[in-house]
């Protein structure tokens, strides 16, 4: 880390000898009009283009463009559906469960669970958020729900679906939850189970919660609680920076997107608990001959082939240089800003780098997720230094009006 730090504060190419950029048209890429007119009789090479023109000026949302995945076409072919539980099959025999349990097992061991485990892969981080706090609700049904103001909305839906008493514990600037608070609340609270969702990396700052911490907290009240870890961006590239996001560490159930750092061309994500656990949620369907323990119950069977593959081709070390030249990059754009005057900064060993919201132009044009006056962009594999450079010209030229 000492080496990205340093390597991060060489000399780069002054802005001034960037080369400049063609007009751009800021336009939505499918906005409702194009959709309702050409949605039906489109011309593939046309939207092809705009995603080719988007995807290079993709900085705002962790999706990862490098990764490929054109080895998997022949795979579309198949109706895999893997509906059931991947532990207990299905009649429903073109499906992908056995390669889903291998994926499951990579997981395994990149959380360092130590208990049996049982999991799936999900639609979505969303889903995995769901399965997660449904199982905290099964486990304590008059528990609280703790949840810091910096969450993910999909938490904020789910505590309304699910009609659980919450409470939203304020953030400290950097967007990690307030301890001193949750501290108070568990106190005001005492007796009452907590079900915890804890934050690896917020959506707008990148903030990690410390899991170490408020179990500390949770068992000085001698309060029972389960932790949730939404885990979408980071629950997947923290392990390979240090040891500290286990399940050794008070995590009982953990959901990440398979779409994030994976790159899949598609939503998918990877849920993962104590097996224990699966008993409170399941249900025998005679009609699938199989048990109903998903939030969902038709499930994409080409997310494992795709998962599985990337993780074949990569390793782990593929995986970690991608993870280091990442926070590197990130590391650079932070000291690159700030050495021009502008306001940037980052948490510790985070992608995420937030700095004052430009000019509307800029936000449309380079994707850039934004929340009041601020903005972000994610050091995802696909980000180059030359495209930082060109973002940082564009960037400087239209500066929001204060």
């Amino acid at each position: 880390l000492a080496w990205i730090f340093r390597e991060a504060m060489a000399e780069t190419l002054p802005l001034s000898e960037v080369p400049p950029l063609p007009a751009i048209d800021c336009k939505p890429l499918l906005d409702d009009k194009h959709i309702r007119e050409n949605f039906i009789n489109v011309q593939a090479s046309t939207d092809e283009d705009a995603w080719k023109d988007a995807g290079c000026c993709l900085l705002g949302y962790p999706c990862n463009m490098l990764y490929n995945y054109s080895d998997m076409h022949d795979t579309m072919k198949f109706h895999l559906n893997n509906v059931g539980d991947p532990y207990r099959g299905s009649n429903y025999r073109i499906n992908s469960m056995e390669i889903e349990k291998e994926v499951l097992d990579f997981f395994a061991k990149h959380w360092h669970v130590v208990e049996e485990y049982w999991g799936y892969i999900t639609s979505s981080g969303t889903e995995g958020n769901m399965e997660g706090l449904y199982i905290g609700r099964e486990r304590f049904p008059d528990g609280i729900l703790y949840l810091s103001k910096d969450s993910h909305y999909s938490i904020f839906k789910i505590a309304r679906l699910f009609r659980m008493k919450f409470q939203v514990v304020n953030s400290q600037e950097n967007g990690e939850m307030d301890y001193a608070e949750f501290e108070q609340l568990i106190k005001q609270n005492a007796g009452t189970p907590a079900i915890i969702n804890a934050n690896i990396g917020t959506t707008m700052k990148g903030a990690v919660d410390n899991i170490s911490k408020i179990a500390e907290i949770l068992e000085k009240y001698k309060t029972e609680f389960h932790v949730h870890a939404d885990g979408a961006l980071m629950g997947f590239v923290l392990p390979y920076i240090y040891n500290n996001l286990s399940f050794k560490k008070h995590i009982n159930s953990i959901a990440i997107s398979g779409h994030k750092f994976l790159g899949t061309p598609f939503p998918c994500g990877v849920f993962v608990t104590e097996k224990k656990f699966r008993s409170l949620i399941e249900n025998r369907i005679d009609y699938i001959d199989s048990v109903d323990d998903t939030i969902l119950g038709s499930r994409n069977g080409h997310a494992p082939l795709f998962l599985k593959h990337i993780i074949t081709v990569k390793q782990n070390e593929g995986f970690k240089e991608d993870v280091f030249r990442c926070l590197y990059l990130a590391q650079w754009l932070v000291n690159r800003m700030q050495s021009l005057g502008i306001e940037a900064w980052m948490n510790d060993l985070s992608i995420t780098v937030i700095f004052p919201r430009p000019a509307e132009i800029v936000v449309k044009r380079w994707q850039l997720a934004s929340n009041g006056n601020l903005s972000h962009v994610v050091v995802m594999p696909h980000v180059t230094q030359e495209m930082l450079e060109v973002f940082l010209k564009e960037y400087l030229a239209n500066l929001s009006p204060s």
